[in-house]
């Protein structure tokens, strides 16, 4: 009798083998599927990311290039004011001899003639920077925003798995609650 009973129990746990075999499938499965999503969204953000920096450094290098002409007209007007001074001191006989003050407020007039002209030529590439900025450097950055997404031969990421938007953004619609 003993042998009969041992026998009627021997396959009841393959039931909850085959339960917990269907439960540990499905966990992997499901915890594959998380990070293949986590994945796209990692790469789709990093596609937009590299279209956003891509289009802000036309931007970037434009301010970068009129902060240097800045920069050397504020040097240029710094000159042009102390060569205006010394001119009145030479004019006035202030540090220098009369026999040298003629030849000084010659060289001082033909530098600040030089000076003049760089000041000149930095105000020149100001407007220049800004009939660019105006036109051309919008142009540039809708012709970054165009390639990207859609020169897949040399692409090297998966931004061509995805489609860029371009949307306008404002102030007031950014702090509306």
């Amino acid at each position: 009798m003993r042998l009969n009973r041992l026998e009627s129990q021997r396959g009841q746990t393959m039931p909850f083998w085959v339960i917990g075999v269907l439960v540990a499938l499905s966990a992997m499965f499901f915890l594959s599927n998380y990070v293949n999503a986590v994945v796209w969204q990692i790469r789709a953000q990093n596609a937009a990311d590299a279209a956003a920096s891509t289009s802000l450094a036309v931007t970037a290098n434009m301010w970068n290039e009129e902060t240097t002409i800045l920069y050397a007209a504020a040097v240029d007007e710094y000159r042009i004011r102390y060569l205006n001074q010394a001119l009145i001191n030479t004019i006035d006989g202030v540090g220098c001899s009369p026999a040298t003050c003629s030849q000084d407020y010659t060289t001082l007039r033909s530098e600040l003639g030089s000076a003049i002209s760089g000041y000149d030529a930095d105000v020149q590439l100001l407007r220049q920077g800004n009939n660019f900025s105006e036109g051309g450097q919008t142009a540039d950055q809708q012709k970054v925003e165009n390639i990207i997404g859609n020169d897949c031969a040399t692409a090297a990421d998966y931004t061509c798995q995805f489609k860029f938007t371009k949307t306008a953004a404002s102030l007031t619609n950014f702090y509306k609650k």
